[in-house]
């Protein structure tokens, strides 16, 4: 049986104590490595997440068009509905591109820029496609023209 000399013992845990040179290059490389492996997987997620985001809005702003022209016919084609959520202007029997949104549930629109009949994913630049676009029709009878973009979710 081998013997340590470590009469005093403060002086084994002072030889004993601290990282050496080669544990921290293992530790740094293994951390590499995670990080080689996570980073691209966060970014697939990410990019899901805000394609998911994108679909659901325009479901959304597709079920709302029907509902407001489903309500516009029940009241006798009238130019506003007057709805608890607020006033929606109606055009060719569809909600106008400026109070379509009193129609959609705010939470679907928390991660969205509107501007111009556009919501724009904040989570992506203006130059990138990410959002939906919703246009009334042009005639009575057509449907709007809803659109998403999703390339550059």
């Amino acid at each position: 049986m081998a013997r340590i000399d470590c009469f005093p013992l403060a002086r084994c845990l002072r030889q004993q104590s601290g990282f050496t040179r080669v544990d921290m290059v293992i530790m740094v490389t293994c951390a590499a490595m995670l990080a080689a492996v996570a980073v691209p997987r966060f970014t697939s997620v990410s990019q899901e997440y805000r394609y998911g985001q994108t679909v659901i809005l325009s479901n959304s702003v597709e079920n709302a068009a029907r509902q407001a022209n489903a309500l516009w016919r029940a009241n006798g084609k009238p130019s506003k509905l007057r709805l608890d959520s607020g006033v929606v202007d109606m055009i060719n029997g569809y909600p106008s591109v400026a109070t379509l949104s009193v129609l959609v549930e705010a939470d679907e629109l928390s991660s969205f820029d509107f501007n111009d009949g556009s919501w724009q994913h904040t989570a992506v630049s203006r130059r990138q496609l990410c959002g939906v676009s919703y246009w009334p029709p042009a005639r009575s009878g057509d449907f709007p023209v809803i659109r998403s973009h999703l390339s550059d979710c």
